[in-house]
């Protein structure tokens, strides 16, 4: 392998760690590349030598990464005297354009040849190539569409015969980007010209799959590898059910309560598509296998597709086959033989079970967070039992132009039981602060008596996400806490202003900035409707008390409930940029791993506890009234417009209004791209937009207004 020289590592976040850890164990020196925002990124200090990508005069992705810049990455593997490039997952990693670049250029790329890539990569051609060998495919047909010859009437037509309910796909696009569910005919042509924006960036040509949906099936995929000596071989089965938005959140080793006939299938099935494919490299075949069938001897599975790179999911083959897959990726890439090739000797040892940590807010419908991680703490890696595997430290801030993954938790055990004791454990003891992370509910969900039981299907979390989020694993906090968290992070994320002024942030219609120095202080007021279970509206009396906390703060007094409550000195201190509590002192108590936050009108407060469990709220302010005339002039005000603000940091990929242009309540205004979602913005009301603040192509922060509705 060292003949091939040092090996640039074209991805950024935990892949990039990942790869360069193996490359290091085998003698591999690695070059690092790095989007300017990147510039201190775990993975750039990991690697032997790093290089900053520079867009190249070619590069054409739609305003994407410059990850995606397949021109700018060839050009710093040859500066960096690179013999090879992994491409990890994502950006370029199933481009068969890219691969030939490579080739080009004299580099060799880690991952199948091009025309493979074409064949199997593609999910029309994958369909074709399964179907042709008798491999059992859902109904579906693949659209091509050019844009200003759009064919509505053809559509239509092939999507009676396919059947809805139906799924539509970019038949290029991994990942669930781009994929949307339809259920009847008004709502294909959106669907279709969606699915088209992400396959062409922010052009809307392209291939579209549309394909039968399965109301109460199981995700079953077979990881297979061949070389180019004509082996190939199958590294067992993962079940990978449980997703959101069509993205896995949760996956498995082997793939539990299969038939030893259904399994041998889907097995055998895949080894002989990759056979055909003419197939080089690491791949995945996934499978739908109807939930009512996976207990049957002869029961129904569908071919899905074919993902012909490193899956997010190979740990847990790892775990169980005792393999490390980077290291037969370079081994294949270099020109050897699979390091493997008796499928006997391949094993597969006890259950393995990983747990993907989204910066997200399942309670927002899995909106991307953004924000300086103030606290990251993970388990220790147990080697063996649990693995870690993470693309950031504390102090890092996480992006809204990537991936929202912040880290991966693989634990093994002898049985599925042993190995989900183990990643909840793990689970209790990992903490973050500084952005929302999907961390409750995987907690939920590993203690879950229906996941536990058995593997789920891809609905799961769409049927049950709100009820797991409901059943915190220990008490909520005290409504007064909650109160008097939400109170404080309101008066120290506050500037100080002498009049009121209209802003971005959720409350601006409601507040004007209330000084705490110089001056009299007037007591404010305010009323939260605690949002849970049980409804009821808490109020706070807030008085400033002209003096100085520990951390550099002004100390307040409030009282919780009305006049005759007792006054508790409160004060606190805020993350790096000002975006969340991350401590606070209550009285004589001090709390520290908060995360408390602003999001879209809420504030949402999550406390961690001495047992490493996080109990979670939301509420927003009914009232925030200053008993001073003035704030009633300027709630007024500013209710004359109806600013429209970012749900999440993110780039505009569409601008649908102008300024003069007449909307009604909930019309599409703006469509943002962020973290591989994409985020439709709609008018708050009626009326005639009177500004519009962003444009297409631009980055906005969580909160940016985009447009102004008069």
């Amino acid at each position: 392998m060292q003949r091939l020289g040092a090996l640039l590592v074209a991805n950024r976040g935990e892949i990039a760690c990942r790869i360069a850890r193996t490359a290091r164990r085998l003698g591999v020196p690695t070059v690092a590349v790095f989007d300017p925002a990147d510039r201190s990124a775990r993975h750039v200090r990991l690697a032997d030598r790093a290089v900053m990508l520079e867009p190249s005069a070619k590069g054409d992705n739609g305003g994407a990464s410059l990850y995606s810049d397949a021109d700018a990455i060839v050009q710093a593997a040859l500066k960096a005297g690179c013999g090879w490039i992994h491409p990890g997952y994502g950006f370029l990693a199933e481009s068969a354009a890219f691969a030939e670049r490579c080739a080009a250029a004299g580099l060799v790329f880690v991952g199948p040849p091009a025309a493979a890539m074409r064949r199997a990569g593609s999910k029309g051609e994958a369909r074709r190539l399964a179907h042709g060998l008798g491999v059992p495919v859902l109904p579906g047909a693949t659209l091509a569409v050019v844009r200003g010859k759009e064919d509505e009437r053809a559509w239509a037509a092939a999507a009676a015969e396919v059947g809805y309910p139906l799924l539509v796909k970019p038949v290029n696009s991994g990942g669930g980007k781009g994929m949307c569910v339809v259920d009847k005919r008004d709502d294909l042509v959106d669907a279709v010209r969606r699915a088209c924006r992400d396959l062409g960036g922010f052009g809307a040509s392209g291939e579209v799959l549309l394909e039968r949906r399965l109301s109460d099936a199981r995700h079953v995929e077979v990881q297979v590898f061949a070389d180019g000596h004509g082996n190939v071989v199958h590294l067992h089965d993962r079940d990978c059910s449980l997703q959101r938005r069509f993205q896995k959140v949760a996956e498995e080793a082997p793939a539990p309560l299969l038939t030893p006939a259904l399994r041998e299938a889907l097995r055998t099935d895949a080894v002989r598509t990759t056979l055909s494919a003419g197939y080089v490299g690491a791949g995945t075949l996934e499978f739908l296998v109807p939930q009512a069938q996976s207990k049957r001897d002869s029961g129904e599975y569908y071919f899905l597709e074919m993902n012909t790179r490193l899956q997010v999911e190979h740990p847990v083959t790892e775990l169980v086959t005792g393999l490390d897959l980077v290291a037969w990726q370079l081994a294949v890439a270099a020109g050897g033989p699979l390091p493997e090739s008796d499928q006997r000797r391949i094993r597969c040892d006890g259950h393995a079970v990983e747990a993907r940590i989204y910066a997200e807010d399942p309670a927002r419908g899995f909106l991307p967070s953004a924000g300086v991680l103030e606290k990251l703490q993970l388990p220790h890696a147990v080697r063996g039992r649990l693995r870690v595997d993470a693309g950031v430290v504390e102090g890092d801030r996480v992006l809204p132009l990537f991936d929202p993954m912040l880290a991966k938790l693989a634990a093994w055990g002898p049985t599925r039981a042993h190995a989900l004791a183990e990643l909840r454990a793990a689970l209790t003891r990992t903490h973050v602060a500084g952005v929302a992370t999907n961390l409750p509910l995987l907690r939920a969900v590993v203690s879950d008596e229906r996941f536990t039981a058995g593997p789920v299907t891809t609905h799961f979390l769409g049927k049950h996400c709100a009820e797991l989020l409901r059943a915190p694993a220990v008490a909520p906090p005290p409504a007064e806490d909650v109160a008097l968290l939400a109170s404080l992070f309101y008066l120290l994320s506050r500037p100080a202003a002498a009049a009121p002024t209209p802003t971005a942030d959720p409350w601006s219609r409601l507040t004007y900035r209330w000084p705490c120095s110089g001056g009299a202080r007037p007591r404010m007021h305010l009323s939260w409707a605690l949002r849970g279970d049980v409804q009821r509206t808490v109020a706070v009396s807030v008085d400033c008390l002209g003096t100085t906390s520990e951390w550099g703060t002004p100390e307040f007094s409030l009282s919780v409930g009305g006049a005759s409550a007792t006054p508790v000195s409160v004060s606190g201190r805020l993350s790096q940029d000002a975006t969340t509590l991350v401590s606070a002192r209550l009285g004589a108590r001090v709390l520290n791993n908060l995360d408390v936050r602003y999001e879209a009108g809420a504030c949402a407060v999550s406390i961690a506890h001495s047992g490493g469990t996080t109990a979670h709220a939301t509420m927003s302010p009914d009232v925030v009234a200053p008993r001073r005339a003035v704030a009633k002039r300027g709630a007024a005000a500013a209710a004359a417009a109806a600013p429209v603000a970012a749900p999440v940091p993110g780039r505009v990929t569409r601008l649908l209004v102008r300024v003069g242009d007449e909307v009604v309540a909930g019309q599409a205004v703006v469509v943002l791209e962020a973290m591989k979602m994409e985020h439709t913005v709609r008018a708050s009301r009626a009326g005639r937009i009177a500004a519009v603040s962003c444009a297409v192509g631009g980055v906005v922060d969580d909160g940016a207004v985009l447009v102004v509705i008069a």
